[in-house]
Order: C-alpha cells, then structure tokens, then sequence
C-alpha cells in the first residue's frame, strides 16, 4: 500500500517539474495507480473475509472429533430459545461415555481420547444427515434433531449396535455410552433449556443404571 502511495507522489511530481506537456501522461498514470489501489484494497477485503470465515468453520468444529463444537451448540440453543414454540418433533438426545475417567486413569489420555472419538464417530453415523451433534463437554454429546418416539428408541438400539462393534476392534477397553432424550412433544411448554436438562436427567438415570449392573469402577 505504501509503495502505490509512492508511485502516485513520484508521478505528481514530475509532473510540476516537467510542465503542462506531461500533464496527460501523468494523469493517466495517477489514474492507473489509483485503480491498482482499488484493486489491491479490494483483494485485502477478500483476503480478511476468508481468513474470518476460516475462522468462524474451526469455531464451530471440535479440535478433537470433528464434530459440532460448544460454540455451535450455544449458537443453536440461542436460535431455538427465540423460537415461539419448539417442533413437535423435536428431540433433544444427550450422551455420555461410562468409565472414561477408569481409562484416563488406568490406560492414559490417549485412549481415552480414542473413546470420545470412537463415541463421535457412532453417534454421527447413527444420526446421520437427520440432525446435528455437538461435543459440548469432555465426553459429553448432545444430538439435535426431528424425529418420532419409535425412531428414538430405534436410534439408541443402533447406538447400541455401533458401540460394540468398536468394541470388538479392541482388545485394551470397551466403548459404553449412556443415553437420554427428551422430546418437544412431551414437553409442549419446555424451553429449549429445559429440554435439554430432561434429556440430561434421562442420562445420568442411565449412568447410574450402568454402573448399578457393572462394577462402579470409572
């Protein structure tokens, strides 16, 4: 930018010092400058929109699994709390990996890391194209999406399926995850907050039915 300032200087310079015959050459010059100007400012606008909208894709992806992202999940909640009222059938699933801490602990963090992926990779191929899912804590899941009880439930058999099947690849620690949901047609008078914290208590029942039928490891 500096140096187009330059160029435009040196050519009105010259121009006074040559006198009026140059006077169309350097006018035309100006005028060039002046385009190159335009021109490069207007690449450095395109320059500084793609690195935000660089930006705003990896805020809304998890570093981790390559899901929805806290951030995405607290732009949605904020959109669907300005609605007047929610889907009817909207459901709100959250999920929640039993024994990542026993792992952490006992295997180290790299496999646990492998559980949260694992955990990311069967929630979103069960869920598919028909919702939205977030990693909104260490080993927390949230799933947004439409559906009816009967494709709820069949959801969570599929999980179920998908969940031990990764299992089976492994020799060192399952894959169990604990589920829950709460459906806008249950609810007719939730909030999209409220909601949520029905499909929470629904999981932490969950949890603790897991651990009252295994060990209380984890």
């Amino acid at each position: 930018m500096i140096s187009v300032f330059i160029m435009l200087l040196v050519g009105i310079g010259l121009q006074e010092i040559l006198g009026s015959e140059y006077r169309t050459a350097y006018i035309a010059m100006t005028i060039c400058v002046a385009l190159m100007f335009i021109h490069y400012a207007e690449f450095y606008k395109m320059d500084a929109d793609e690195q935000i909208s660089q930006q705003h894709i990896q805020l809304m992806k998890d570093v981790l699994t390559g899901v929805f992202s806290r951030y995405a999940y607290t732009k949605d909640i904020e959109r669907y709390s300005q609605m007047t009222a929610l889907p009817e059938y909207f459901t709100v699933f959250v999920f929640d990996i039993n024994r990542l801490k026993m792992v952490n602990d006992t295997i180290g963090h790299d496999a646990g890391d492998e559980l949260i992926v694992g955990a990311a990779r069967s929630i979103e191929k069960v869920v598919g194209d028909s919702g939205r899912c977030y990693r909104t804590g260490g080993d927390e899941f949230v799933v947004m999406t439409n559906m009816t009880k009967e494709k709820a439930e069949e959801l969570l058999a599929r999980l179920a399926e998908e969940t031990e099947g990764w299992s089976k690849s492994r020799t060192d620690f399952t894959l169990s995850i604990a589920p829950g949901y709460a459906r806008a047609a249950d609810y007719r008078d939730y909030t999209i907050e409220e909601l949520v914290k029905k499909a929470d208590q629904a999981m932490y029942a969950a949890k603790a039915d897991y651990y009252l039928n295994n060990d209380n490891e984890g």
